[in-house]
């Protein structure tokens, strides 16, 4: 509700029978304390939430570790 169902890169907005997903910016796996953090969570659709799961499993933890909102618009647009 918070990001008004629109996904956070490309602003697509969810239409009937379609779902977004809400995705960790931070992966769980790299920072666990983040996983329930607001501030680490954002939603996308589902074409940028798989583009991005696709880049991160070419990312070591670490340069996760320092990626954030703007990083992942800058990427995937």
């Amino acid at each position: 509700m918070r990001d008004l169902y629109t996904c956070q890169i490309c602003n697509h907005v969810q239409s009937r029978g379609e779902s977004m997903i809400v995705d960790h910016i931070v992966k769980r796996r790299v920072n666990p304390e983040l996983s329930y953090s607001e501030s680490n969570l954002w939603t996308l659709c589902r074409t940028c939430h798989n583009k991005k799961s696709s880049l991160e499993d070419r990312l070591t933890n670490i340069e996760i570790l320092s990626t954030d909102k703007d990083y992942w618009i800058k990427m995937l647009q």
